[in-house]
């Protein structure tokens, strides 16, 4: 059978993303190499194999991989174009690879797509539909205006002081993933214990961590206890109940630290628009954020890690490991409110299994402050240094870079 062809870097020689094609009374199987799904659609299968006949149409989501940081993009302009053209009501089929090794993006699917309208393609059988449509999906959803985006360069640290606009610029319309956010935050955040500062890094013990050889080193117990003397909480992907718990976390924290790669072109979608992001451009990764930086200084940070948040601060060439030595380059770069602030007005509080106050929002916050802690999903906290206020004020002395 066909292999369909995918366009990863829009080469102008493959077929072009968002191409649309109609197949009738085809058959597909599909199969995954490794982190590519592979599918497979022919006239006639070639190989003996259980068939199993849907007398339907269906759209398949051709997601390529099941690397989360190209899949959520995959997902997004997917989703765009399937409410587009079918208005919610067309049969969608999803590779089980997506189903078992992507379990919270495939929650996130069913959000926006009717789970009785996904038919799982199983890899032990052949389907044949009297109608088959496949959509190009982008690859990386990534900002079309990335080189108009201005940055402070001060010690290794690159400063993004002002992402207010960046919502609105993705190649991939996200806004639909926005609106669904904030609305599970506010019907589910009372569910869920919720910190203020987060930290989420890539590491080995996330056990669907996609390149492994890349990740930062486990956290050692000495700096555990340093981070949770400090209301620093620690987190793994693994650690999350469903998706739900997930964007609620994520979108509370008014500071998340991540590190470069998969953690961060995933999480970049989830955060709140007021967040300070705190990235790691751990030297793992060096070679990708310094490609080609004669021409275009850091596009690759630029181009696909920039995240909807407010601020975002890039820690350059940091250690695959973070220690005792290294802890407070992180924690200088937090922003208020600030965990080891001694206010005596800030209590501990659980907004565990609480229903939500009729009161308006501001006069909760001030009735009810939330916890001030720091998450790491995939990432580590250290401790926090004082100098927040003094920097802030510093970057607005700074000549701003518009680098082309």
């Amino acid at each position: 059978m066909k292999s369909y062809i995918f366009n990863y870097n829009s080469d102008p020689k493959l077929p072009p993303w968002r191409e649309e094609n109609t197949y009738i009374n085809n058959y597909v199987r599909i199969d995954c190499m490794n982190s590519f799904n592979l599918y497979y659609i022919d006239i006639v299968p070639d190989i003996c194999m259980p068939v199993i006949e849907i007398n339907k149409k269906i759209i398949l989501m051709l997601i390529s991989t099941t690397n989360s940081a190209h899949s959520i993009s995959e997902i997004i302009d997917f989703v765009n174009y399937y409410r587009k053209e079918t208005n919610y009501n067309s049969l969608v089929g999803i590779s089980e690879f997506i189903v078992s090794r992507l379990p919270f993006l495939f929650e996130l699917i069913k959000l926006f797509i009717p789970e009785n309208n996904i038919i799982i393609l199983n890899v032990s059988n052949i389907y044949k539909f009297d109608t088959i449509i496949t959509y190009r999906n982008i690859h990386f959803n990534y900002l079309k205006n990335w080189k108009e985006i201005p940055f402070v360069k001060e010690n290794n640290i690159i400063y993004f002081n002002n992402l207010d606009n960046v919502r609105n610029n993705f190649e991939s319309d996200p806004s639909f993933l926005f609106e669904k956010i904030e609305q599970i935050y506010n019907e589910h955040k009372y569910k869920y214990s919720l910190y203020d500062n987060i930290m989420l890094i890539k590491t080995g013990v996330d056990k669907y961590v996609f390149s492994r050889d890349r990740c930062m080193e486990v956290l050692e117990d000495n700096i555990k206890e340093i981070l949770d003397s400090k209301n620093i909480k620690i987190f793994s992907v693994n650690d999350f109940k469903d998706i739900y718990e997930y964007i609620c976390v994520i979108y509370h924290a008014k500071n998340i630290i991540t590190s470069y790669g998969g953690a961060a072109c995933t999480n970049r979608f989830f955060c709140n628009p007021n967040a300070n992001v705190i990235l790691i451009g751990n030297l793992h990764y060096k070679h990708e954020y310094e490609y080609e930086n004669q021409n275009q200084m850091y596009w690759h940070l630029r181009h696909s890690h920039i995240f909807v948040s407010k601020k975002q601060k890039v820690l350059l060439d940091f250690e695959n490991k973070i220690d005792i030595n290294n802890l407070n380059k992180i924690l200088n770069l937090l922003e208020p409110p600030n965990p080891f602030a001694a206010t005596s007005s800030l209590t501990n509080i659980s907004v565990q299994n609480k229903p939500p106050p009729r009161m308006p929002i501001r006069k909760h916050i001030m009735r009810h402050p939330s916890k001030i802690a720091n998450v790491i999903g995939l990432v580590n906290l250290p401790a926090l240094n004082m100098s927040v206020g003094r920097s802030s004020i510093n970057w607005r002395r700074k000549k701003m870079i518009n680098m082309m």
